[in-house]
């Protein structure tokens, strides 16, 4: 879905500033005390906080161009306790075994696995590389919230760019016996008068509470917490976020 520069750079104007949640990762990796790995970690959005607090952190992602902005953010900032590795999920395979003391995969992320044996085998993959009580937090929306798309354009948001405006346009449809959802988003950047216009699309699943418990059994957690907002507030049934905190057994 990030896989050229140019929607890198979109993804990062899109999130530059956004530290909504990294209250609730610096609280677990104190928690733990590390070391820290990220699944799916674009451009170190959480990496390089983290790191600055002096966590030794690894974040793998399967776009070149995000680790390559990552990277680039990380060193600019003068950080040498980082690790980068370009892998698709669930190939977890360069990193060591119970080496870490908390894997998290944040802001819907996790959505990206559709099928159900890759979502198993990555949880299977991270119990490898945790050690053991180690921490691994999943932060999703809450599916019992969300509306099925039915292929409308909706508006997901406005930004500015430096000397642009950028109008991000999101379409989805479902598919109702599988669950997966077809994702096509639209940035338009409004340049000297004139609109540019860049498209990517994506398959994302929102997993249910009861999907999600029940792999995390069968790849050897125990969920400990599930919480239902980035400032740790407990799951009350429906909310905005369905955030689970489970512990390598």
């Amino acid at each position: 879905m990030y896989s050229s520069d140019t929607v890198m750079e979109l993804y990062e104007l899109e999130h530059q500033g956004f530290i909504d949640d990294l209250h609730l990762y610096r609280s677990y990796a104190m928690l733990s005390g590390g070391p820290v790995l990220e699944l799916g970690c674009g451009t170190a959005r959480l990496m390089l906080p983290l790191a600055t607090l002096g966590y030794d952190v690894v974040g793998v992602d399967s776009s070149a161009s995000m680790l390559a902005r990552a990277r680039q953010k990380l060193e600019a900032s003068g950080l040498r306790s980082f690790s980068l590795v370009e892998a698709p999920l669930p190939d977890l395979t360069a990193l060591p075994e119970a080496h870490f003391g908390l894997t998290f995969c944040a802001l819907n992320t996790w959505a990206h696995l559709t099928d159900p044996v890759d979502a198993l085998a990555t949880l299977e993959a991270v119990h490898r590389v945790l050690r053991p009580a180690g921490l691994l937090i999943i932060d999703m929306e809450d599916s019992e919230r969300r509306a099925p798309g039915r292929g409308e354009l909706l508006l997901g948001g406005v930004f500015d760019g430096g000397g642009e405006r950028v109008t991000k346009l999101v379409s989805s449809s479902m598919d109702p016996v599988s669950g997966v959802e077809q994702v096509t988003i639209f940035w338009d950047r409004l340049r000297a008068g004139v609109v540019h216009r860049t498209m990517t699309q994506a398959e994302m699943r929102y997993w249910s509470r009861g999907e999600m418990e029940q792999m995390l059994q069968r790849a050897g957690f125990a969920v400990q917490e599930l919480l239902g907002s980035w400032d740790l507030e407990e799951y009350a049934g429906r909310g905005d976020r369905l955030i689970f905190v489970a512990t390598r057994l």
